[in-house]
């Protein structure tokens, strides 16, 4: 079921036209571990999700399994929640602006000791 909703939220999350952020909360969490593309570059926290507007994406029954984040895409900097797919293979990270995404393990660094 998990799956299913991470995969039915990606499509319509990525097919939704972008609103523009509001306020962005500081993100809060120790650091585990941080992902980068071309014009985009983000952090994943162990702490919980406080973003509202990203949470508004999320139904309700899934928002206590989002965790913090921090992003920035083309030098601005978002608010950014995440949480692992079911097989923890790819963390699926929500962007305030309505967009959404899988970022691989593979692809994501981790500290030291992690």
């Amino acid at each position: 079921m998990k799956l299913l909703w991470l995969y039915a939220s990606l499509v319509f999350l990525t097919g939704c036209a972008s609103v523009a952020p509001t306020s962005t909360p500081e993100a809060s969490g120790k650091l585990v571990a941080t992902f980068s593309a071309p014009h985009t570059k983000g952090a994943l926290l162990d702490g919980p999700c406080d973003n509202q507007q990203v949470l508004k994406a999320v139904p309700p029954e899934f928002r206590a399994e989002m965790k913090s984040a921090m992003g920035v895409y083309e030098s601005k900097t978002h608010g950014v929640c995440w949480t692992w797919n079911i097989d923890e293979s790819a963390a699926i990270v929500v962007w305030d602006d309505g967009g959404a995404f899988a970022v691989p393990r593979q692809v994501l660094k981790f500290p030291l000791g992690v």
